[in-house]
């Protein structure tokens, strides 16, 4: 099962192709090719590339220094620009000949100028020879559509992540925090990460500090259900400071089938969340490469029995929210 298994259900290059024609394809973008860049090189050393509505700051659009060279990343220093428009050559041209004339500063003979876009360019090639023939920079790459989808394939957490974004979601695993949004929506804004870490601060600090402390692994939480321990798990994560919050929210998956666990086990970097079923748990004891966090109903042998939510202090959080009880 895990030579043949592929991850169901997720973004094709048409798929690619069509956000990358939506409006909001423009500051999703840096997002995209930050959790990219992250997956295929980890140990990264220097990775500045603001999304969303940090997209119109001054200076370029990304920069990464890499120890390696992998499928989207140039080994050495980099910069990036991006453009999301029709006219994917018109922009290069642009960024090419607006950081050729002033570098801020780069060094741009051992540089290497990186320009992406998610829309399909057949001249992209001859445009990137063209440009690296006048041997101004280190070197010249365009990353297109059909490069985007090649990196894709080969980092299925965020192939998993970008299929949820364009709505494509896998039937198979799915993120933590799409998990989250399922989970807390019936509740309409009152079920809250604040009300299920009361009485629970000290445990959400021990989670999160063992998750760093043991990539690899198997926590046991002892629980009265799988939702508890996952609700628990995004809650604990979600009070981290901002910059590991987000290490370890990109990194959190829950899996729904044992062949998913199997073809995940193979890839690197991952922190999966398995819902307890009996089908997942055999496969999940044998899953080396990842941190994975399973309930248990035995307090014995878990390595935490999560402590439960004080009735007092819940009923006046609701209170303070607003809702009546008897």
């Amino acid at each position: 099962m895990a030579v043949n298994y592929r991850l169901p259900h997720l973004a094709t290059l048409q798929d690619i192709e069509a956000w990358g024609g939506r409006v909001a394809s423009r500051s999703q973008l840096p997002n995209l090719i930050r959790r990219l860049v992250l997956e295929e090189v980890p140990l990264v050393t220097h990775l500045d590339m603001p999304g969303d509505e940090d997209v119109d700051l001054p200076g370029y659009d990304g920069q990464v220094a890499s120890p390696r060279k992998s499928l989207l990343v140039p080994e050495g220093d980099s910069i990036w620009e991006f453009g999301t428009s029709g006219d994917p050559g018109g922009k290069a041209n642009k960024d090419y000949k607006k950081r050729t004339k002033d570098p801020l500063g780069a060094d741009i003979s051992v540089t290497t100028f990186v320009f992406v876009t998610p829309q399909r360019w057949p001249g992209a090639a001859a445009w990137a020879s063209k440009k690296r023939a006048e041997g101004k920079w280190k070197d010249v790459v365009v990353v297109t559509s059909s490069a985007i989808l090649t990196s894709l394939e080969a980092a299925p957490n965020t192939h998993i992540w970008f299929s949820e974004l364009v709505g494509i979601p896998s039937n198979a695993v799915m993120t933590l925090s799409r998990w989250w949004e399922k989970f807390a929506a019936p509740t309409k804004g009152l079920l809250t990460t604040e009300l299920l870490l009361l009485g629970r601060q000290e445990a959400a600090a021990r989670l999160t500090k063992r998750i760093q402390q043991h990539e690899r692994g198997h926590t046991w939480v002892q629980a009265p259900s799988t939702d508890d321990v996952l609700a628990f798990v995004f809650a604990a994560i979600w009070s981290a400071e901002p910059e590991l919050r987000q290490s370890l929210i990109e990194k959190s998956l829950v899996v729904f089938e044992p062949g998913a666990l199997m073809f995940l086990d193979r890839t690197e970097g991952l922190l999966i969340l398995v819902p307890f079923d009996e089908s997942l748990v055999r496969q999940a004891d044998l899953t080396t490469n990842h941190h994975v966090i399973l309930r248990s109903s035995d307090s014995g042998s878990s390595w935490m029995s999560l402590p439960s939510v004080p009735i007092v202090d819940s009923a006046k959080l609701l209170e303070a929210a607003g809702v009546e009880h008897d």
